[in-house]
């Protein structure tokens, strides 16, 4: 199985590029290739903007939401576009963050474990969002968006230095 690239224009809007910068940043996790990307794209935008582009007076708010793919139109919202895929997202980066906790507690000897079915059993139990209302998500959706997802979420480094391209080698 191959690393799964999907550039934002292709598959995520810009808002989710942000929304995954922002966790990384706070989380002080390696941004995935994909939000390198788009980063690298929008300083270009902007630097040409104030170089070769220079928008007219009255015409600075548009050119700059247009340089971050924030634009949108008469029946394209930006912050709306693509919530459900960064919710399935979402859920399997804390399927990742719980199982690597997991892994490095039993590595301690605290009695976790890195057992698939139970990372997916906690991530339902703890999950709680706006998305998600007051119900609570289902272990099988959780295990769903994890598998969906997965290789989105997984840093890179850890890809690079894997013996095989199966998640379980990966994540060791």
């Amino acid at each position: 199985m191959t690393r799964a690239r999907r550039p934002v224009e292709a598959a995520r809007t810009a808002v989710h590029a942000w929304d995954a910068i922002a966790t990384c940043l706070s989380g002080n996790i390696a941004l995935p290739a994909w939000a390198r990307d788009y980063l690298l794209g929008v300083a270009r935008e902007i630097t040409r903007l104030s170089r070769d582009r220079i928008p007219a007076k009255g015409a600075i708010d548009r050119a700059v939401a247009a340089a971050a793919k924030l634009q949108g139109g008469p029946k394209f919202n930006p912050f709306t576009a693509g919530t459900q895929d960064a919710h399935e997202t979402l859920i399997a980066f804390e399927v990742y963050t719980r199982h690597t906790a997991n892994w490095w507690n039993q590595r301690k000897g605290l009695g976790a474990t890195h057992d698939w079915s139970t990372v997916f059993r906690d991530v339902a139990e703890a999950h709680h969002c706006d998305n998600c209302g007051e119900k609570q998500v289902s272990q099988a959706t959780v295990k769903r968006y994890w598998y969906k997802h997965q290789l989105e979420v997984i840093p890179p480094h850890l890809f690079e230095r894997a013996k095989s391209h199966k998640v379980d080698d990966i994540l060791r």
